[in-house]
């Protein structure tokens, strides 16, 4: 028998700023830390501030799509892998949530 895949529901469907902002965060982290790169590297390579990714990788600030792309280019990740990592993230969170 083939398991049935819950639809979510309107509630489920809704992410706060804050999560959509850890989520993106980890997802960086993840990715910076799977590179062996610190911080202070990428803020050295990105142009950003040590303390602006900082921020972005706690989900403390929510940053522009533009961060984003140049952090994820920076890091010499494709754009479409790192957005099914958010999209993996944010449905990991919706299944904490039930």
């Amino acid at each position: 028998m083939k398991p049935v895949k819950k639809k979510l529901t309107k509630e489920e469907k809704k992410i706060t700023k804050e999560e959509l902002s850890v989520s993106i965060g980890k997802v960086i982290r993840e990715f910076r830390l799977s590179k062996k790169m610190s911080i202070e590297s990428l803020s050295n390579e990105t142009g950003l501030g040590y303390s602006q990714i900082s921020r972005i990788e706690r989900g403390k600030i929510n940053t522009s799509i533009y961060h984003i792309y140049i952090i994820v280019k920076t890091l010499n990740i494709p754009v479409k892998t790192i957005l099914k990592s958010f999209v993996k993230s944010i449905m990991r969170s919706y299944k904490s949530k039930s």
